[in-house]
């Protein structure tokens, strides 16, 4: 290969990897599951990998990839982003002992694969693989590290625009059979999935048995979904596509939280942050009042 030929190689070759590296760090969650299938087997092997390890991943996945493509071909470009693309779980947890798989368990290996959690874990893995094509997907039980009070607080910061940016929501509804029962899903009433609804650009719901609950490709554009949504939630289809949510008046958006319950009590004005497209520090043990406080105070 000419020299010259080689020399632009290398230096298109630098400003994917340049890309790559500023979708990793800037745009992806700290952490991610990493899924495939075994070989000839329908098992999922299923890893969890931090930045650094998503970037060198991928790094030798786009390599390749580009090494194989002509010179010429300008579908080289969008290479970056196909790889990049990742699900995202949104659910309500169990209650009921043993709960989830969360990172602690997962880091010291402590699993059994009959444990609830992880069936939800591996149920979530296999949609994302085998209806989306998707090889990396996020849920907050297991993908972050809450013993680390920077991590978790950057992840809470973070959540909005993380599912902002995922190529699909899988929405878990464990209490739901079908569209028509929906809006009575417990899902609707928990402080967190308010965010996990609006900020998604497509998000798809699964009934309790991971079945769709609808053929449709984005279920924010099904009419009997859309229905069940204003039933549950009051937010209105034109609401709830909104591109820019600031669009939308602020004591509408404080309408949606008013009737949602959190386990923490700060939760109930960190959930919000995205929504209201503020930032502001953590500090659990300050109080639901101190929090809401400062809420806001950014707000104002």
């Amino acid at each position: 290969m000419p020299r010259n030929v080689n020399e632009k190689r290398s230096a298109e070759l630098q400003d994917l990897l340049s890309s790559l590296h500023e979708r990793v760090f800037n745009r992806m969650p700290i952490r991610l599951l990493y899924f495939k299938k075994e070989d000839n087997s329908n098992l999922l092997k299923i890893s969890l990998l931090d930045r650094a390890e998503i970037y060198s991943t991928l790094t030798e996945m786009l390599t390749r990839r580009y090494m194989c493509i002509p010179l010429d071909d300008i579908s080289r470009l969008s290479l970056v982003y196909p790889m990049t693309q990742y699900a995202i779980l949104s659910h309500t947890w169990l209650r009921s002992e043993p709960g989830e798989i969360n990172y602690d368990s997962w880091s010291k290996k402590d699993l059994d694969m009959q444990h609830p959690g992880y069936r939800k874990l591996v149920q979530f893995s296999r949609a994302a693989l085998e209806n989306y094509n998707m090889s990396l997907g996020w849920m907050d039980t297991v993908c972050i590290d809450k013993s680390s009070s920077s991590e978790l607080g950057e992840s809470i910061r973070s959540m909005y625009k993380w599912y902002q940016h995922s190529s699909v929501c899988i929405t878990y509804l464990a209490e739901s059979s079908s569209v028509a029962d929906m809006a009575n899903d417990s899902w609707f009433t928990r402080g967190w999935t308010l965010q996990e609804l609006l900020a998604p650009e497509i998000l798809k719901f699964y009934d309790r048995n991971w079945n769709r609950l609808t053929s449709s490709d984005d279920d924010k554009l099904h009419e009997g979904v859309l229905d069940q949504i204003k039933a549950a939630t009051s937010i209105t289809k034109n609401e709830l596509t909104a591109r820019i949510i600031s669009y939308i008046p602020i004591s509408r958006r404080m309408q949606w939280a008013a009737k949602r319950h959190v386990t923490r009590d700060e939760d109930i004005a960190y959930s919000l942050m995205g929504i209201f497209e503020i930032s502001m520090p953590i500090a659990y043990g300050e109080g639901e009042r101190n929090a809401f406080a400062r809420l806001l105070k950014e707000i104002i």
